[in-house]
């Protein structure tokens, strides 16, 4: 599961996941010990609902709480935190 999906669901098992159709379990074709779990269409779209909600949440407070100036610097920063981000285990 991305590690997205984990923050975005704290405490939530992968059982009640599945319980409520948000993710499906298969056998792994190339080692039947174990198994992998994949998002169903349900959970797919709750996941890009949420990514949606929390990208307008972000925009909002760009537009009302920064200048242009200030979102300009957060651009120009973007890949150096994302690079940050990168490097940081979970």
């Amino acid at each position: 599961m991305p590690r997205a999906a984990r923050r975005a669901l704290p405490g939530v098992t992968l059982g009640a996941l599945e319980r409520r159709g948000l993710i499906g379990r298969s056998r792994d074709p190339d080692d039947g010990r174990r198994v992998v779990f994949s998002f169903t269409r349900s959970g797919r779209l709750l996941l890009e609902e949420h990514r949606n909600t929390r990208a307008d949440v972000v925009a909002a407070v760009l537009g009302e709480q920064f200048t242009e100036g200030e979102v300009a610097s957060l651009v120009a920063a973007a890949p150096l935190l994302k690079r940050l981000a990168g490097g940081i285990s979970p």
